[in-house]
């Protein structure tokens, strides 16, 4: 059973009530009625359309609906209904209810918000799955931080989750990284982790360095990072080249294709058919070398999820990948799918350098790495506003603490998974104050935390319950975040002094 149902749930109930108990005639789909936060507290905690979506149905003046509507409803965990133009109803939470909840926290604290909305359905989140060729970057932390939360949240409402990153070692930058290692003329990567690796593995061939590199980055440094300083765990570490090429999955999801009739050849190499489902245009699946393009990792890779018995997929990516979903949702559905795939999109962080934007890039060698900036400011502060789409435009970090400090303290309101993370806090300190002085909470003390707690508190809940239901289209298919911008110092310019 689900322990709690949000107010937001409970009010619809109140208003449809309130509305059939006017016998107004009409075959109603309660399925209309929205109820939201009021953008400002003077209006209440919640609104709701209902008023004006029935004047459109019956031809009548929404604000005398909206006051009928009023005096119909009556509940306790109301503290009053108002009206306001041009027909929504304004409703205030009563002390009491409040109060309530906070003493069913205090009462079930770790299990508060537990449900089984999502009990018997598998879900694959994969994020971050970064290139095994260098540290994680800020756009990286972004989407794992985004990822993590999201993981945990859909984990609190009964889905069995497995939080999975896939590692690309099987590519050609596998073969760039060893250039790189041995720094010939053909590397492509830099940095001070370059410089490393070189004394390490730099007398060994290409492909041995290469695959040095790619042990010791995955093992020493991304792992050391999530674990250590992002504080996210992986239930699944999956290797492109072990358990899909090595183990012949790509092999298996081409001839699946094929015995479809959805592939075809063409100037000597293998097409698969994606425009038939809903691709801009077909994708070649098997190079004319004969050797399998990357498309081909990719329906192994979904073949290996299909083969885990997943119900939802979802797949966090950057912006700059966009372009891979329609190709890739074609191919999900021709090996035969049937589950609900959504793709999450991370905008990109942007690094603002001598006054110019410019792109972060490991062979590039100017990237600012997601540990560098938690040791900075601190693992909290980092994931939060790392991950933020909503408290600023721009998020300006100067390599420094005193602008990073200055930045990081203020107020953030996120919607997000991660957003909720931070009110679980906040609710855990209300909870912690309410046993401090007692369930017998004095009235100036409540009302003084009313706001933040109560907004904390719902949030929370319709985090935990409501975007958990099955029938909801709740992992969004695009994009979440806008972008984050990086200024780094010009040239002269002291750390953490303003530009």
């Amino acid at each position: 059973m689900v322990y709690y149902l949000i107010m937001k749930k409970e009010l619809v109930e109140i208003i449809k009530k309130a509305v059939l108990s006017l016998d107004l005639g009409l075959d109603l789909n309660f399925n209309d009625i929205q109820v939201e936060y009021t953008k400002d507290e003077k209006f209440g905690d919640y609104s709701t359309n209902i008023a004006m979506v029935l004047a459109k149905k019956l031809k009548r003046n929404p604000l005398e609906i909206a006051q009928k509507i009023q005096k119909k409803i009556q509940d306790k965990s109301l503290e009053k209904v108002k009206v306001a133009k041009p027909g929504y109803i304004n409703f205030y939470l009563s002390l009491s209810y409040l109060q309530d909840k906070i003493n069913e926290i205090n009462k079930l604290k770790e299990k508060f918000g537990d449900n089984f909305e999502g009990k018997g359905i598998k879900v694959n989140n994969e994020f971050i799955s970064a290139n095994p060729t260098g540290p994680l970057h800020l756009g990286n932390g972004r989407g794992g931080f985004y990822g993590d939360a999201l993981s945990k949240v859909l984990k609190k409402c009964g889905y069995e989750v497995i939080s999975e990153y896939y590692i690309n070692d099987g590519g050609k930058q596998i073969e760039q990284l060893g250039h790189s290692v041995i720094k010939d003329s053909q590397a492509v990567y830099a940095g001070n982790y370059i410089d490393e690796l070189n004394k390490k593995y730099g007398q060994l061939d290409i492909q041995e360095a290469g695959t040095k590199a790619v042990e010791y980055i995955l093992e020493k440094i991304i792992k050391k990072t999530i674990e250590e300083k992002m504080k996210i765990s992986f239930d699944s570490w999956i290797s492109e080249r072990k358990e899909i090429i090595d183990s012949k999955l790509s092999q298996k999801a081409i001839e699946i294709l094929r015995s479809k009739n959805v592939t075809y050849e063409k100037d000597g190499a293998i097409w698969l058919a994606t425009s038939k489902f809903g691709d801009d245009k077909d994708r070649v699946l098997v190079k004319s070398n004969g050797k399998n393009a990357y498309l081909a990792s990719d329906c192994g890779y979904f073949l290996h999820k299909m083969e885990r018995k997943f119900q939802k997929l979802i797949i966090i990516l950057g912006a700059d990948h966009h372009g891979y979903i329609p190709r890739m949702k074609a191919a999900a559905r021709m090996l035969g799918f049937q589950g609900e795939l959504k793709f999450i999109i991370v905008q990109l962080v942007r690094l603002i350098k001598n006054g110019q934007e410019t792109r972060m890039s490991k062979r590039a060698g100017n990237v600012v790495y997601i540990d560098e900036l938690i040791s900075e400011v601190g693992h909290d502060a980092a994931r939060g506003n790392v991950e933020s789409r909503n408290a600023m435009p721009l998020f300006r970090l100067l390599c420094g603490r005193s602008v990073a400090s200055s930045l990081l303290g203020d107020d953030m309101d996120d919607d997000g998974p991660v957003g909720v993370a931070r009110d679980v806090e906040r609710v855990n300190k209300g909870r912690e104050a309410v046993a401090v002085h007692g369930t017998d909470v004095s009235q100036a003390h409540f009302l003084e935390e009313r706001a933040s707690q109560e907004k904390a508190l719902d949030r929370l809940l319709d985090a935990v319950v409501c975007k958990a239901q099955p029938t909801q289209p709740e992992f969004p298919a695009e994009s979440f975040h806008r972008p984050l911008e990086f200024v780094e110092p010009r040239a002269g310019q002291q750390r953490g002094e303003m530009p």
